[in-house]
């Protein structure tokens, strides 16, 4: 039937059902490809194929735009930046995150995700420009972004001008970068409800995924002495928490559907995925954004506020049913409780942990001191006035340049300017997200209640466990700030 046949219902209905497409459809070849091309990487297959794929996702990027926004979400959602060396390969050796340099091609600082959002952004300039509506977005977020880039800009010159390193730089300026690019193909890139709604299913698929591959790593490694301390990477403490709270919210904002049904299903493999990993940030960041997200659902459901107050009041009497029960607990079950316990009576490797990071903390707060106002700079060790309780280096290489705690790392390097450039972002993605929230279609409004858990999230793992520098947080939260900024734009618009 032609599309101009259809009732306003009827063509609703076929955006919901396109936008899903695309997001099943990206998602389906980030899943492939990737993998594809990490084992033929043996057979010297993998250049052929990532020819190939390279086509294929221009013609997708020029044919279907939104995919550009849908492809880099599901990546960071599914590849590791870091192999973790595990049995099942099937993400953690894939070309994603990774520099070309790694591969042999020396010289070559650019990773293959680098080259699709750099395709991503020609191709949205050379359309805008033949249809004549090329914009930038103007708001607070995007000049608070823009000035962040700046800082960000001169803090690379500063740091090579004293003797920084060029490889170091670029691997420590790339997470700042990728944040706005991703911003602004998001919020020009979405121009509908079912575009951004897309992005949910995207995060809902993705991190169900995962549950389901750290699920199964978790039986495997089941009874292994001596035990492993995760069985995914630090990131997926943000994405695991950002998927329980998508879910929680479907259920508060009482939105039906296929993504609420996916979403409860996939629940408690992504829920045993998050014991098994035992990341404490976990669970700081999930009752910190509890707390955004029923205070969301307050604001915008008054019919359901009795409902909201006393979901509030039961999932505090069983939180506290649970401390008591596990609080003494070391079981898979207990992380959730160990993570409260260790900061009043810490393990020995929960107190080790504890003891490096402040006194790294320590080191940090000496050196900003040292180098106000303009920062270090990248590429330069980071000084160390307090000696380190041991040496983390052979954990990780680059921990003399990128420290735990990413808020203060910022601060160092770009001084007082980019530190309150940074704040300035976070204050003004907030602002956006509770404007969402309060806007009348009850889909983008969650999607303001998960943007605000997001950002929340972004700044708990940036303070713990050098979330800022990530690559894969980077990527969703540019993502997630994007969708922000475009479904403000689609509630004013519809309003």
């Amino acid at each position: 039937m032609a599309l101009s046949e259809l009732s306003v219902p009827q063509l609703r209905a076929w955006g919901r059902l396109r936008s899903t497409a695309v997001g099943a459809g990206g998602l389906l070849l980030a899943l492939v490809a990737g993998p594809a091309i990490g084992l033929l990487d043996s057979q010297g297959l993998a250049a052929v194929v990532a020819v190939v794929v390279c086509m294929l996702l221009a013609m997708l990027l020029w044919r279907i735009p939104v995919s550009a926004v849908l492809m880099p979400a599901a990546a960071a959602l599914v590849i590791e930046q870091f192999p973790l060396e595990f049995a099942d390969r099937l993400t953690e050796h894939v070309l994603v995150f990774r520099s070309l340099n790694t591969t042999g091609l020396s010289g070559l600082f650019v990773t293959p995700s680098e080259l699709l959002l750099a395709t991503a952004v020609l191709i949205w300039l050379v359309r805008g420009m033949a249809r004549r509506d090329l914009s930038l977005p103007r708001s607070a977020l995007a000049a608070g972004l823009a000035t962040l880039v700046l800082f960000i800009a001169a803090a690379a010159v500063h740091g090579m001008a004293t003797g920084g390193q060029l490889r170091i730089v670029i691997n420590e300026v790339r997470p700042f970068l990728y944040v706005p690019v991703l911003y602004l193909l998001a919020s020009q890139l979405l121009r509908t409800r079912g575009q951004v709604w897309s992005l949910l299913w995207v995060v809902v698929l993705a991190t169900g995924f995962k549950g389901i591959q750290g699920s199964y790593r978790s039986l495997l490694l089941a009874g292994l002495q001596p035990a492993r301390e995760s069985v995914l990477g630090h990131e997926e403490a943000v994405f695991f928490s950002i998927f329980i709270l998508v879910t929680a919210g479907l259920w508060l904002f009482r939105i039906k559907g296929r993504l609420r049904l996916v979403a409860t299903l996939l629940l408690p493999f992504v829920v045993n995925a998050d014991l098994a990993n035992q990341r404490r940030t976990a669970w700081v960041i999930l009752p910190i954004g509890l707390v955004l997200l029923l205070v969301s659902a307050w604001v915008h459901c008054t019919a359901q506020r009795r409902r909201i107050l006393a979901f509030g009041l039961v999932a505090a009497a069983l939180s506290g049913l649970y401390l008591g029960v596990f609080w003494s607990s070391s079981s898979t079950a207990a992380q959730p409780a160990r993570a409260i316990r260790s900061a009043f009576a810490p393990s020995t490797r929960d107190g080790n942990s504890d003891q490096y990071r402040v006194i790294e903390n320590l080191d940090l707060g000496i050196d900003i001191r040292q180098s106000t106002p303009l920062g270090l700079g990248f590429g330069r060790p980071i000084p160390h006035p307090v000696p380190l309780p041991n040496d983390a280096s052979d954990l990780d290489p680059l921990i003399d340049y990128v420290p735990h705690n990413g808020v203060l790392y910022e601060w160092l390097r770009t001084g007082i300017g980019g530190a309150l450039a940074l704040w300035f972002v976070i204050g003004a993605a907030a602002v956006v997200a509770c404007r969402v929230v309060r806007v009348a279609d009850h889909r983008l409004a969650l999607m303001g209640a998960v943007g605000l858990c997001t950002i929340a999230a972004y700044v708990v793992e940036g303070w713990y466990d050098q979330g800022l520098m990530t690559y894969r947080v980077a990527f969703l939260v540019g993502c997630v700030l994007g969708s922000l900024e475009a479904a403000r734009r689609i509630g004013a618009s519809a309003a």
